[in-house]
C-alpha cells in the first residue's frame, strides 16, 4: 500500500508541475502588461519557474522512494514535510485548489511513510563487529 500512496503522490506532483509550468507564458504576458515595477517583471519568470522545478524535484525524490524500498519510509516523511510547507505557502497566497491538492499529496506521502516498513538493521552481533576497530 505504501508503494501505491507514493505513486499517487508522485503522479499528482508531476501533474501540478506540468500545469504550473504551462502557466508561465500566460502569466508572464500578463505581468509584462501590468503596471508592476520593472524589478518584479524581471524576476517573475525566475520565481515562477522555481516553483515548477521544486514540484518536479519533490516528484523525483518520490520516484527514488519508490525505487529504494529501504529508504521509502524516511524519504516519504521528508517529502511530506516539504509538501506541507508548500501547501501552507499556497494557502498564504490564496491558491485554494493547489493547496488542497498539495495537502492531499502530503497525506499520501505521510501514509506511505507510516505504512512502510522501517529499514532493517543488522543483528547486534554484526553491529558489534562493524563497530570494532580493525587490526592490520
Amino acid at each position: 500500500m505504501s508503494k501505491w500512496l507514493c505513486g499517487i503522490g508522485v503522479g499528482l506532483l508531476l501533474v501540478m508541475a506540468a500545469f504550473h509550468g504551462m502557466g508561465l507564458v500566460y502569466l508572464s504576458g500578463l505581468m509584462a502588461g501590468s503596471e508592476a515595477p520593472q524589478f518584479l517583471k524581471d524576476i517573475f519568470p525566475v520565481l515562477f519557474v522555481h516553483v515548477t522545478i521544486h514540484l518536479a524535484t519533490l516528484a523525483a525524490f518520490g520516484v527514488a522512494a519508490l525505487a529504494l524500498p529501504a529508504a521509502r519510509r524516511v524519504l516519504s516523511f521528508i517529502i511530506a514535510g516539504a509538501v506541507v510547507f508548500s501547501g501552507a505557502l499556497a494557502v498564504y497566497l490564496g491558491a485554494v485548489v493547489p493547496s488542497v491538492i498539495l495537502f492531499g499529496v502530503a497525506a499520501c506521502f505521510l501514509g506511505a511513510g507510516l505504512m512502510g516498513r522501517p529499514a532493517a538493521s543488522p543483528p547486534l552481533t554484526e553491529r558489534a563487529k562493524l563497530a570494532a576497530p580493525t587490526q592490520q
